[in-house]
This record gives C-alpha cells, sequence and structure tokens, in this order.
C-alpha cells in the first residue's frame, strides 16, 4: 500500500488550514475521508482523528504560554464552544488550561 501524504511534519500547515478536521484534510488530498484515514493509518501507525486533536492541543498549549487569554485561545483553535476546548484540553493533559498556566509560571525560573 503507498501512501501520498508524504511526511507528518508536512502534514501540520495542512491540518492548521483545514481546521484540524479530518474531512477537509482529505479534501486536499482529493481523497475520501476513509481512504485518508487509512493511508494515515498505514503511514504513522495512528489516528488522524487522535493526531488533529494531539495537534490541536499543542497549538493551544503554545497560545496559552505565549499569554493569549485562555478565553480566547479555544476559538483560536477553532473549538466550537470553551466548554468543549476545556474538556478536551484537560482529556489530553490531565489538567484544565488554568491549572496548565498556573503550573507553568511556577515552573518557569524567574531571574
Amino acid at each position: 500500500m503507498t501512501s501520498h501524504l508524504g511526511r507528518i511534519e508536512d502534514l501540520e500547515p495542512l491540518a492548521r488550514k483545514a481546521r484540524y478536521s479530518v474531512s477537509a484534510l482529505a479534501s486536499f488530498y482529493r481523497i475520501s475521508k476513509r481512504k485518508f484515514e487509512r493511508d494515515f493509518k498505514f503511514s504513522f501507525r495512528g489516528t488522524p482523528q487522535k493526531w488533529t486533536k494531539g495537534l490541536q492541543i499543542r497549538d493551544a498549549s503554545a497560545l496559552i504560554l505565549e499569554g493569549v487569554q485562555i478565553k480566547v485561545v479555544g476559538g483560536r483553535v477553532w473549538f466550537k464552544h470553551a466548554t468543549h476546548f476545556g474538556r478536551a484540553f484537560k482529556k489530553a493533559t490531565g489538567r484544565t488550561p488554568l491549572t496548565f498556566l498556573q503550573e507553568s509560571r511556577r515552573a518557569k525560573p524567574r531571574n
């Protein structure tokens, strides 16, 4: 089985452009969502849904650390509701976005 997806690093900008949607990513390649899922799993040993959700949470974490208000971050990474963002963030990291921010501030050495 061959895949036309290339490297995972090449998919990151496309995933952001696709608003972290697997269906939209598949449309960039002009293949069905199911074909994209099979090719992704074959090439990268995981599901595109888990990968896009992980990328979305990593991008959200980076925004939080940059100082973007937590209530704004969810919208910037294309969550439809703040509650969806908070729930997904906590499920992925084990912490709420606010706890993540507070812990990162405590861990940061002060000069």
